[in-house]
C-alpha cells in the first residue's frame, strides 16, 4: 500500500470553479510536494482505487459551512472531473488522471481552528 500525504494552508472555500483560487493552491502546494519527494505522478492505482482522508481546519466558518460541500472542491483538484464539468475543459488534476469516481473510500472531518487548511492522506495499491 503507498501513502502520501500534505497540507495546504488557507482558508478552505466551496467554491468549485476551475479557476478558484484555492483550488489553485491545492494544486500548487501539491505539485511543489511531489516534486521534492518524487511522488510518481500521475498516481494509478494498479488495482482497487483511492483511500482519502481530509481533515479541514475551520475558524469563523466552523459552525456554518457543510463538510460535503468542503471536499468537493479538494477532490476536484485531486483528480479529473466526471461528465458534468466537461464544459470547464478540466484537463489538470495534481495526483491522477483518473476521475474522482476513483476515491473508494473517504473520510472527511473539520476542527476548529485558527489556522486554517487541509490535511490530506491518499492511499493506494501499486
Amino acid at each position: 500500500m503507498a501513502r502520501i500525504g500534505f497540507q495546504v494552508q488557507g482558508t478552505p472555500t466551496t467554491d468549485q470553479s476551475i479557476g478558484s483560487e484555492w483550488r489553485k493552491r491545492i494544486i500548487a502546494t501539491v505539485q511543489a510536494k511531489a516534486h521534492q519527494e518524487r511522488w510518481p505522478i500521475p498516481i494509478r492505482p494498479s488495482k482497487n482505487g483511492f483511500r482519502v482522508v481530509v481533515r479541514f481546519r475551520l475558524d469563523k466558518a466552523f459552525e456554518t459551512t457543510d463538510l460535503d460541500n468542503l471536499v468537493k472542491p479538494v477532490l476536484d483538484a485531486l483528480f479529473l472531473c466526471g461528465e458534468i464539468y466537461k464544459l470547464d475543459m478540466q484537463t489538470e488534476a495534481a495526483l491522477s488522471d483518473l476521475h474522482d469516481s476513483s476515491v473508494e473510500s473517504l473520510l472527511i472531518e473539520k476542527t476548529k481552528s485558527v489556522n486554517e487548511g487541509i490535511s490530506v492522506e491518499l492511499e493506494w495499491t501499486e
